[in-house]
């Protein structure tokens, strides 16, 4: 990824021994959620369509749940 990214927050999948970064890229704020080996190898890379990233999570199933607001300042939540 080019430019700048702005982590909003991070989360650790233990049984597949993962670590996921939310943020937003510099410039057209792009939501990416980024995922890391436990070593810290850049494994991939999802654009998720939502405004303002809070906060992540992993399911044990290894789902991500994301907490957003929208463009009206209203918490949403999505499982992606």
């Amino acid at each position: 990824m080019k430019g700048s990214y702005f982590p909003r927050a991070i989360a650790f999948h233990q049984e597949g021994e993962h670590f996921i970064v939310i943020g937003q890229e510099q410039g057209n704020g792009n939501v990416r959620v980024l995922m890391y080996t436990k070593e810290g190898d850049f494994l991939r890379s999802i654009h998720l369509e939502i405004d303002s990233p809070q906060s992540i999570a992993v399911t044990k199933e290894g789902r991500f749940v994301v907490v957003y607001r929208d463009w009206i300042y209203q918490n949403k939540v999505i499982v992606v």
